[in-house]
């Protein structure tokens, strides 16, 4: 295991850039502790995406490893806690308090597309962080709403400022999923982007690839703010086209009825009749 303070690791950034897809786990240690993943191409000269990671567990790389391609693939930085876990909500504050401030201190980061994502009681942080903090997005797996701090109460979800994208994604066995189903009937599409998505399984990560994908969605909202792209756009629909097909040929039919039902966010808003229209 390599540490290093965080200011050390930024300054030796060149050298580092791509660790995490080398097979190093690379943490930096100061007054908190992370996992962090730069792009291979990361330079101070641009501004870059970043997704504050959380796992249940304390685990940095739970994230950093999970959405390491991706991040390589769309040029985000990934930084984890090792901080904050399930359990008393301080220690959490403390760390997305630190998180943000060192980002901001030793990255180049673009403000304008900040992020948090994490599973179970981390998606539960990453909630809190965008009441907290400008997030432009959170992804959620396994968990949504939160206990205010000093609340024991998380009937309804922390605050009432929801980041603009919004992704929840879940096993279908998950016991968590009644409320992910009652979180995505209860946010307005017409405010935000919504995505919700299941996969095959339990109270668990999603598989790497499926991650993978659901990053995918945060780097869609960012080309459509620069522009739009229509080919990114055609792609992911190919995909997810794919996909519909491969549940409907493993007979999960539910499945692939929600992944076509996923597709008509992803098409132009113009070519959908006015009730199936989806704000992003």
């Amino acid at each position: 295991m390599r540490y290093w303070t965080f200011a050390l690791l930024c300054a030796c950034a060149p050298s580092l850039h791509g660790a995490v897809t080398t097979g190093a786990l690379l943490e930096v240690r100061g007054e908190q502790a992370y996992a962090i993943y730069l792009p291979s191409h990361y330079t101070r000269a641009q501004k870059w995406p970043i997704i504050f990671g959380f796992s249940p567990m304390g685990r940095g790389a739970d994230v950093t490893e999970r959405l390491a391609d991706a991040a390589e693939k769309y040029g985000y930085i990934v930084l984890a806690s090792n901080e904050s876990q399930n359990g008393d909500v301080g220690p959490t504050l403390s760390a997305q308090d630190a998180m943000w401030r060192d980002a901001h201190a030793w990255l180049s980061v673009d403000d304008a597309h900040t992020y948090a994502t994490g599973f179970s009681g981390g998606a539960r942080a990453s909630v809190v962080m965008a009441q907290r903090y400008p997030l432009r997005g959170i992804i959620a797996c396994g968990a949504f709403a939160a206990r205010a701090p000093g609340s024991e109460d998380k009937s309804e979800v922390f605050g009432s400022h929801l980041p603009h994208v919004v992704v929840n994604n879940f096993g279908d066995a998950d016991m968590n999923a009644a409320e992910m189903h009652a979180i995505a009937a209860a946010i307005d599409p017409a405010k935000h982007f919504l995505w919700s998505e299941e996969f095959v399984g339990p109270h668990a990560w999603p598989p790497t690839d499926i991650y993978g994908e659901l990053l995918e969605l945060l780097e869609l909202d960012r080309r459509r703010q620069a522009g739009g792209d229509a080919g990114f756009e055609q792609a992911l629909v190919a995909a997810r086209l794919r996909d519909a097909q491969a549940w409907l040929t493993a007979g999960e039919t539910r499945l692939a009825r929600l992944k076509l039902e996923q597709i008509a966010q992803l098409l132009p808003r113009e070519t959908l009749p006015a009730a199936r229209r989806r704000g992003c």
